[in-house]
């Protein structure tokens, strides 16, 4: 994300008390301060997740309208078309409410206050405001990313797992474990930061902190590591269907559009060692927000495309020939 540099302002108010020194050549200017709040740059992927680079209010009005149209095309084939109800819908539903609908106010809230602008723009007050708000956000995305890891476990499992004693099967339970755990451990160190928790949004409180940078860094690579062999998992279990190794490869298309959320949280993991350790954390934060919900909302997607196959059978067969890639799905139906 390209800084945008404060110039020194025309009529600084001078009782104004920034909430971090200002490095040499920049000067405070809390009368115009840079901000994130405007759009700047915004990359559409192939798989249509929205990734943003620079802009907050917009994203995320766009990721909200887009994950909610692949949500109610997953809901409407699985309870009108299918009439079935499992618990993976019971956890994937709560998954869409957590990671959106609490997403979209927290952030609409963090950035009204102050969050997205340099720490010299701001003031103390403002400072510890915005903090107070990134740990509720980085709270909250623990619980979220873990959910949506599981549920398309659980996917995975419901689909190609047809012996519960085979590797493949314990590998998914495995891993299940695994994250259920890594995340529980790491929303814990979040929640409680600091002794007393206050100290987290006001470093003049005395107390004792952990290096919540070393625990960013370490959750950012369990994530891209995590979201690559949930990935690849599924390819072992596809090639030994019963099916034309042309279908193979659509199925397996359709499970790696997940890709996405690798390669989110890899960059992710970049941004976290680039700015985990920055003073300026209420400028940097945003980023690191960012990709990680670029991360989710590929992982949701990855989950409601397998599900929607019942849409395209509908259709003629010429018709599903012009949508293309997406004639995959109705094949996704006879699975799942």
């Amino acid at each position: 994300m390209t800084s945008v540099v404060s110039s020194a302002p025309s009529g600084t108010t001078p009782s104004f008390k920034p909430a971090l020194k200002p490095p040499p050549g920049v000067f405070s200017n809390p009368e115009h301060p840079a901000t994130l709040k405007e759009p700047s740059t915004i990359a559409v992927c192939i798989c249509c997740v929205l990734t943003t680079l620079s802009v907050a209010n917009l994203s995320y009005l766009l990721l909200a309208t887009l994950t909610t149209l692949f949500f109610s095309a997953r809901c409407y084939c699985r309870y009108w078309i299918r009439r079935t109800f499992i618990f993976e819908d019971g956890m994937f539903a709560e998954t869409e409410r957590i990671c959106f609908i609490v997403n979209a106010v927290l952030v609409a809230v963090t950035m009204h206050r102050h969050g997205g602008m340099h720490a010299w723009d701001i003031t103390i007050v403002q400072f510890r405001e915005a903090s107070f708000w990134f740990n509720v956000i980085a709270v909250q995305y623990g619980i979220a990313v873990c959910l949506t890891k599981i549920t398309v476990l659980m996917l995975y499992r419901r689909v190609f797992s047809t012996n519960r004693r085979s590797v493949f099967d314990m590998s998914v339970v495995s891993l299940i474990i695994i994250i259920s755990l890594f995340y529980g451990i790491t929303t814990f160190f979040k929640i409680f930061e600091c002794n007393p928790r206050a100290k987290i949004f006001d470093a003049s409180i005395p107390g004792h902190c952990y290096d919540i940078g070393k625990i960013l860094k370490t959750s950012g690579a369990f994530n891209a590591i995590s979201d690559y062999v949930i990935l690849f998992l599924p390819i072992h279990a596809v090639y030994n269907l019963q099916m034309k190794k042309k279908k193979k490869l659509l199925v397996v298309l359709v499970f790696t559009f997940g890709l996405c959320a690798p390669a989110f949280a890899t960059v992710g993991l970049v941004v976290r060692l680039q700015r985990s350790s920055n003073k300026d954390t209420s400028w940097g934060q945003p980023s690191i927000i960012l990709w990680g919900l670029a991360e989710l909302t590929s992982g949701n997607l990855c989950i409601c495309f397998p599900e929607m196959g019942p849409l395209l059978r509908s259709g003629t067969r010429h018709q599903r020939h012009i949508i293309g890639w997406l004639y995959t799905l109705s094949i996704m139906g006879d699975l799942v």
